[in-house]
């Protein structure tokens, strides 16, 4: 999670007093107003939660008996949204009752109707815009959307949480005809059609859908933005299991339609040919078996953006998928990719979130006003997205297997791209412990048996509204490990092959905070930067280097 607060709202009460409403943005969309005694209403049912266990909290900033000054105002901002920061980044904090049930409240009360009673519709689409209506409290979450929505396809439950939900837009008419052109398409005839579709967002399980979406209807481009359901997994061989039940091949067989149709998949005029026969006689089966071999199947392609590699400002196209991370540059004369680099997930140390370069961040608005003669590469228009540029770093072991490197891109996908990486290490992570012991990994059992989401149990939360009035909120948790993980604030712990690494993270001062078994989430101090950054720990690397494994090698 990534958690700022950039501005405050002067409000009144029914009574007409006035107060100060801070604008709480999550993973960069704003995700609800709050006032300051329901976020010190949530430390004091956090410090009640911990209490038990003697551990210790972040700071959380103090009451003031006086009306606040500006001054005031502004250093009170700066101490929620660091305090916010850390909690998201503890799993002893992030994933109780009391945190998870705050962000579903404080998002019903903000965006939706807090007396609303009935059951509303929720309109979920398939990649072909076949629509999935379901009906529930506004306050339903991911998973249970996900959950109902497969129910209706048929697909069954050990399958529903390798899929996920996604905001989407299509592009406008106008920029599909560019980017037509843009792509070496003769006569500027796009092969897209309508169903070009661009990712925004990818929800995550302590949102509501319904309410997401009411409260970001549309793109800062002005296209409407749909719920869309996606495959959410990476690994060849769980698509395998995917395919062998009719529900499960049906999703993947229209998603997988639209990427070839839009080039998220790339296809020749002779196998083109092969699938639309497939197509025709409804052979969905031999069509997956064909399309899973070519190139990028399975894979996201994100918007244009700007990276550092292999120079400062390098405009880009990004696709990740099978455990990997691919910068594409592009000849915008022609549309046709020049270079190519490959990043391996397993090679990349950690990565991290924050706060982009000005002259970068710049460079992307230029990009998008009309003067912009190259806004175009591939298939992407440069800003489609609703959310903020926000730079995804990663610290990557060169081939020569000595040196680390940092790789920065600056996108408004910056936060999808970085759940992309987590998922990724989550399922690998997932599939590596069943192979333990020298056990040969028996993906069908290992999918009826278990997921690499986490669990969640129903429970009930008691929010306060910012009227003062205690409403009950169902919601979803994650439930907790069954083994605790160190509570003090500790110096980084590198192992002993990792040490022989050269790191290029210079001079910078961190602390770690264990996130989980899977992630270690490091608050790094920069003053030129944002005021909390977030970095990944990919303990699959970790754990290769510690075994004296060799990472994969490109």
């Amino acid at each position: 999670m990534h958690f700022t607060i950039p501005e405050t709202t002067e409000r009144k009460d029914t009574n007409g007093t006035p107060y100060t409403s801070f604008e709480v943005h999550l993973n960069g969309v704003h995700h609800c107003s709050v006032r300051y005694r329901q976020l010190h209403n949530l430390h004091q049912q956090l410090r009640k939660q911990l209490l038990p266990a003697n551990l210790s909290m972040p700071t959380f900033p103090p009451k003031k008996m006086l009306i606040l000054s500006q001054i005031q105002v502004e250093e009170r901002r700066f101490g929620l949204e660091r305090y916010l920061q850390l909690i998201s980044q503890d799993p002893r904090l992030s994933q109780t009752l009391s945190f998870n049930g705050f962000l579903l409240a404080t998002q019903q009360e903000t965006h939706a109707d807090p007396e609303r009673t009935n059951e509303v519709e929720l309109d979920v689409f398939l990649m072909n815009d076949q629509k999935i209506t379901i009906r529930g409290w506004t306050v339903l979450q991911t998973q249970d959307v996900i959950e109902r929505v497969c129910s209706q396809l048929g697909i069954t439950d050990s399958h529903s949480s390798h899929f996920g939900l996604f905001l989407v837009q299509r592009a406008e008419n106008n920029i599909l005809n560019e980017l037509s052109i843009g792509s070496g398409n003769i006569g500027g005839k796009s092969n897209m059609s309508a169903n070009h579709m661009t990712l925004v967002k990818k929800l995550q399980d302590y949102e509501s859908p319904y309410i997401s979406l009411k409260s970001h209807p549309v793109s800062v481009t002005g296209n409407k933005l749909k719920l869309v359901l996606r495959k959410a997994c990476w690994e060849n061989r769980i698509d395998s299991e995917l395919f062998k039940h009719k529900g499960s091949l049906n999703v993947l067989y229209f998603q997988t339609l639209s990427d070839v149709e839009r080039g998220w998949i790339s296809a020749d005029s002779e196998i083109r040919k092969q699938l639309g026969s497939m197509q025709a006689r409804g052979a969905k089966l031999d069509y997956m078996e064909t399309a899973r071999n070519l190139k990028d199947y399975g894979y996201i392609q994100f918007t244009s953006c700007f990276c550092d590699y292999p120079t400062t400002n390098t405009r880009v196209s990004v696709v990740i998928g099978s455990r990997e991370l691919v910068l594409r540059k592009t000849d915008s004369q022609n549309g046709q990719h020049e270079k190519e680099g490959r990043f391996k997930v397993t090679r990349m140390r950690c990565w991290r979130i924050m706060s982009p370069d000005a002259s970068t961040v710049n460079l992307l608005q230029h990009g998008c006003n009309g003067n912009d003669k190259d806004n175009h590469f591939g298939i992407f228009p440069t800003c489609s997205s609703a959310e903020p540029a926000l730079e995804l770093s990663f610290e990557y072991l060169m081939p020569n297997n000595r040196d680390m490197q940092w790789i920065s891109i600056t996108s408004p996908q910056a936060i999808l791209m970085s759940l992309c990486l987590q998922s990724i290490v989550e399922e690998l992570l997932w599939m590596k412990a069943s192979e333990k012991n020298g056990f040969k990994l028996d993906i069908e059992r290992l999918m009826s048996e278990s997921s690499p989401k986490v669990k969640t149990t129903n429970r009930q939360y008691n929010h306060k509204r910012q009227d003062g009035i205690e409403v009950l909120v169902p919601v979803r948790i994650p439930v907790p490990e069954a083994s605790a993980h160190p509570s003090k604030i500790q110096s980084e712990d590198i192992s002993s092959q990792n040490k022989k690494i050269k790191s290029t993270m210079g001079i910078r001062q961190y602390s770690v905070k264990s996130l989980s078994k899977r992630f270690d989430v490091v608050n790094m101090k920069e003053a030129s930067r944002a005021a909390e950054d977030v970095l990944i720990e990919n303990v699959a690397f970790q754990e290769l280097s510690a075994n004296g494994g060799s990472h994969d090698q490109e």
